[in-house]
């Protein structure tokens, strides 16, 4: 449930508001930040970095037991590392195909899969975010017995910049109903609270979750602020890999590679694994796209253009560099049997 709500917090201005919501994140200054509260976990999540469509999030817990080591201030807390915190972690969101990338954590020193918010952002896309008006909102005080005569103010969150809390800020409040599916935000209705002119921020800061029956459920805003400096400069690059098995035609040889779309341009090598003293040797290749979300490619490899260079009886792998990534290269696990006799 909570990667849901992440995930909803995070990437409802990639469809909800596709005309002028995506458009904000795209110029959303690097470095802004915001401080949630979800249960007993506090959540820092920033935006590190903006490129081509793409935003790379921070996001930095701490269990609520650990709060002190916060002192008061989440942007002197970030930049000296973080004390006591659970957990740490880039994730690069594409604003354009609506999904995560790549999720990498520091705290455990490795790439992250989160394969059940791939189907989260497929429900999110098509719906549409609709602003609530006053009469609509969450009104503070119990409700009248007659409704023509409720005259409650309007409830709205209490906004904290940097520290400095800002009573004179109003919020905008807009509404979504999640589909029926398995999930637990099934036929929920979802109120965001964005803050408005006097203190612009491109994400929700508050987000209430209901379901019809009264009971709710809340993603606090603690805390938004700008200019925050992390000590992780950057994302790390995943490394590309071969996966499956070799697959070898009549005509063709075929494999799969997985790899992050920020590499462009690849080198395919032979190896003869019965001749080791030899270099590999340069062989053409064609990439096919299969699954754009699980970045895999097939390669094709014709053999008429390298039957010349295979040696009856020998074993051989494939190696890949890459040109955006000089410094590695990377070898596929399986082999294939040269042989031309399919008989014997």
């Amino acid at each position: 449930m909570r990667k849901q709500i992440c995930a909803l917090f995070l990437l409802v201005q990639a469809s909800l508001f596709s005309f002028t919501l995506k458009e904000q994140l795209e110029k959303a200054p690097v470095g802004d930040y915001i401080v949630t509260q979800i249960n007993k976990t506090y959540s820092v999540i920033a935006i590190h970095s903006i490129e081509a469509g793409r935003v790379i999030f921070e996001e930095i817990d701490i269990p609520q037991a650990n709060l002190k080591q916060v002192k008061s201030d989440w942007k002197k807390w970030v930049e000296v590392g973080a004390p006591g915190h659970s957990n740490w972690m880039m994730y690069e969101v594409d604003l354009n195909q609506g999904s995560i990338n790549e999720c990498y954590s520091f705290t455990r020193m490795c790439w992250v899969k989160w394969n059940e918010i791939d189907s989260f952002l497929i429900n999110l896309l098509p719906l549409a975010l609709q602003k609530v008006p006053p009469s609509q909102q969450k009104k503070i005080g119990p409700a009248p017995i007659d409704p023509s005569f409720d005259n409650r103010r309007v409830w709205k969150p209490k906004l904290t910049l940097e520290g400095k809390k800002q009573p004179k800020v109003n919020f905008d409040v807009y509404r979504v109903e999640w589909p029926s599916d398995e999930t637990l935000l099934s036929n929920k209705q979802i109120d965001l609270y964005f803050t408005d002119e006097s203190a612009p921020f491109a994400l929700p800061y508050w987000v209430q979750i209901g379901d019809g029956s009264g009971a709710t459920f809340v993603v606090q805003g603690v805390e938004i602020g700008h200019d925050l400096s992390s000590p992780q400069t950057q994302m790390p690059k995943r490394i590309p890999e071969f996966v499956g098995s070799i697959h070898l035609g009549e005509s063709v040889i075929s494999t799969q590679i997985s790899t992050p779309h920020y590499f462009k341009r690849f080198h395919l090598h032979l190896i003869d694994l019965d001749r080791t003293q030899d270099l590999p040797i340069s062989i053409p290749f064609e990439m096919k796209t299969k699954e754009q979300g699980r970045d895999l490619h097939e390669l094709n490899i014709s053999l008429d253009a390298i039957r010349d260079k295979l040696i009856e009886g020998h074993h051989y792998s494939f190696i890949m560099s890459v040109d955006d990534a000089p410094y590695f290269s990377f070898e596929s696990y399986d082999q294939f049997l040269w042989k031309t006799d399919k008989t014997s």
